[in-house]
């Protein structure tokens, strides 16, 4: 006789979980590896929840019927996506309503992004900029994260408007070639989606120039060979040739800098330490000569060559399968670049400037001796934060 199956997964022992919720025990939860696979920083999760609010309004957009769930369960970020469900009639419409946005989403990333998104996502960046953090008093500092926060919703939804339809356009190309060329390996269909310049390719190719500039340099070899990363700055600032390396190296964190090692607030950016971009110009360096713009030209050779060898095969195919196909090849392609386009904007340079105000915050609650040091304001969540800013805020107007 078979046993009855518990209700829910038991929780080993030495990982107690108190649940919000009894029904919360139902749900399926889902470590996020991909993105935080490290313990998180109270605050960090606060300003996950509010990616993941930018996940519910894009799928309210699309008319995706989910409600994303996110916990901080023993300093770690968990997740659960729940299916919203309905009659069978109304599931089948918006299912039908749903395949119609994303359709007309894909077949517009481009316009989309170039037209709406990227301009707000850029006036936003012009009001992180422009805003003066030393300056401003407690008072409006707590304004200004009030402000702040009302933004990120904003931008962490064009986030998901973006990237939901562009992650199902590469999906659907690749399956569809997949089911057009039962031959073909599994990466074949991504051949026809290579060779397109894009943001992470443009930093990586300047930084490669710049290994290049040190390597014909005796001085500036001898300093990153013989130096850890993290003493090679302070050795190329003694010499002529190292303050004009650094010059330049600055440019460069001042264009693609505004990313780190690790998507979390509490963590450093390359423009803050510049540590990692040293390692990778070390690694740089030590390789051989090669010419990046020739490697690319012929990856993108080969993506034309390979796309008028596809459309030769699929001449014997029904119109509307050759059309299906050239919609999804081109939602794809441009999705592919939007792929790392929008990282520049949103993960790296939304994130960095974030992270400064709270380094501001952190840096006035340290001085007033609330917390220990600035980094400490990472252990607050963001309610937490409000209600110790505003204390200080109302104590200050009081003596003022």
């Amino acid at each position: 006789m078979p046993q009855p199956q518990p209700d829910v997964i038991p929780v080993p022992l030495d990982f107690p979980v108190n649940w919000k919720h009894p029904d919360e025990k139902q749900l399926l939860w889902t470590q996020d590896r991909l993105h935080c696979p490290d313990a998180m920083t109270p605050l960090d999760f606060s300003f996950i929840q509010i990616i993941d609010g930018g996940i519910d309004k894009a799928a309210q957009v699309y008319d995706i019927p989910i409600v994303t769930y996110d916990r901080h369960i023993n300093s770690y970020l968990y997740i659960a996506v729940v299916p919203q469900e309905s009659s069978p009639d109304e599931m089948a419409a918006q299912a039908q309503r749903s395949e119609e946005k994303l359709k007309d989403a894909m077949g517009n990333l481009g316009e989309l992004w170039e037209k709406e998104w990227l301009p707000e996502i850029q006036q936003c960046m012009v009001y992180f900029e422009e805003y003066d953090l030393r300056g401003a008093h407690i008072p409006a500092l707590l304004e200004h994260l009030n402000e702040t926060e009302r933004r990120l919703h904003r931008v962490w939804e064009i986030h998901f408007l973006l990237i939901i339809p562009t992650m199902l356009a590469i999906s659907e190309f690749a399956d569809m070639y997949q089911d057009l060329f039962s031959d073909a390996s599994e990466f074949d269909a991504y051949e026809l989606l290579a060779g397109f310049e894009n943001r992470t390719v443009e930093s990586g190719q300047l930084l490669w120039k710049l290994s290049r500039k040190a390597l014909a340099s005796p001085t500036l070899r001898q300093v990153f060979a013989e130096n850890p990363a993290s003493n090679v700055i302070a050795k190329l600032s003694e010499s002529a040739d190292g303050k004009a390396f650094l010059a330049e190296l600055n440019g460069y964190l001042e264009l693609y800098g505004h990313r780190a090692d690790k998507i979390t607030l509490n963590y450093p950016c390359w423009i803050e330490n510049p540590t990692p971009v040293i390692k990778n110009l070390q690694d740089y360096i030590a390789q051989p000569e090669r010419d990046l713009l020739a490697e690319m030209e012929k990856i993108a050779a080969r993506r034309e060559q390979r796309i008028e060898e596809v459309r030769e095969q699929l001449q014997g195919y029904p119109q509307p399968i050759v059309q299906q196909f050239e919609f999804f090849l081109e939602a794809a392609q441009v999705g592919n670049i939007l792929k790392e386009d929008h990282g520049h904007w949103i993960d790296f340079k939304v994130f960095y400037q974030t992270r400064q105000i709270l380094l501001e915050i952190g840096r006035r609650l340290a001085e007033a001796g609330i917390i220990d040091v600035r980094d400490d304001v990472f252990y607050l969540y963001l309610n937490e934060l409000k209600e110790v800013v505003a204390r200080q805020a109302g104590d200050q107007e009081l003596h003022s």
